[in-house]
């Protein structure tokens, strides 16, 4: 009668089992840039809690009445508020004040993406901001709004780039840019388990930065190798 030892077969199956692939989970990242502290109060430790702070109440009055459906006017008082409508102008009407509720409206937009991101099995994508520019810069991302001018053309060089962290960096191009590129969220927003990132995007000239419009694109490569493809781009100035 063959004899089999129990020992050696308990040892084959956690072999077999961990060859059959057991796919590590990614959970939801953030940094803590997403926290937009000057207006908004606390933090969040949990994905559940992004949601409440979306309902909170700025922590400074923004002095600005936001006009949506040229006919009513309101101040902004959280995020809900400013996503649920659409900011056609200001009173009193900036540039300046404009720009402060694009760059708000980018904040709450990536605030509530956490809810629509999941954990992925996979990543492609770096969080290193510099070693993704080169790539981005290159990329054909244009506005669908033809009164509104933002595009990469696809033939711009980096000329510099500056990080003060991993995931903050300022990128110069060859004809007189500056991008300053943030990642913000690291997710699988569109379900296919790969590990995409969510990012903002600010972009001026080298007289000043401050002169600049945010946006927040939601990026994924599928393959090691691949190129970076958009799932998704956010326009705080269109009518989303």
């Amino acid at each position: 009668m063959m004899r089999f030892n129990i020992g050696l077969l308990l040892m084959f199956g956690f072999v077999f089992f961990c060859s059959a692939g057991v796919e590590e989970t990614l959970p939801v990242k953030w940094e803590d840039d997403v926290f937009f502290e000057y207006y908004l109060p606390g933090k969040a430790t949990k994905k559940e809690e992004f949601s409440g702070l979306l309902e909170k109440i700025w922590n400074k009055d923004i002095p600005i009445t936001v006009v949506y459906n040229k006919k009513a006017g309101k101040k902004i008082r959280d995020c809900n508020e400013l996503l649920s409508n659409d900011v056609m102008t200001v009173k009193p009407s900036s540039q300046n004040k404009l720009i402060i509720v694009h760059a708000l409206k980018v904040n709450c937009y990536v605030l509530k993406t956490v809810g629509q991101l999941e954990s992925s099995n996979i990543s492609y994508v770096s969080h290193e901001i510099n070693r993704l520019a080169h790539e981005i810069i290159k990329m054909k991302i244009e506005s669908a709004m033809p009164d509104i001018e933002y595009s990469f053309s696809g033939k711009r060089k980096v000329s510099d780039v500056e990080c003060v962290r991993d995931n903050k960096c300022y990128i110069s191009t060859s004809d007189g840019e500056v991008y300053k590129m943030v990642g913000l969220l690291y997710g699988d927003y569109n379900g296919d388990k790969i590990e995409d990132i969510v990012m903002s995007i600010s972009f001026g000239s080298l007289e000043g930065i401050n002169d600049t419009t945010d946006i927040a694109i939601i990026l994924t490569r599928k393959s090691e190798g691949g190129q970076l493809e958009l799932l998704h781009m956010y326009l705080p100035y269109s009518h989303e």
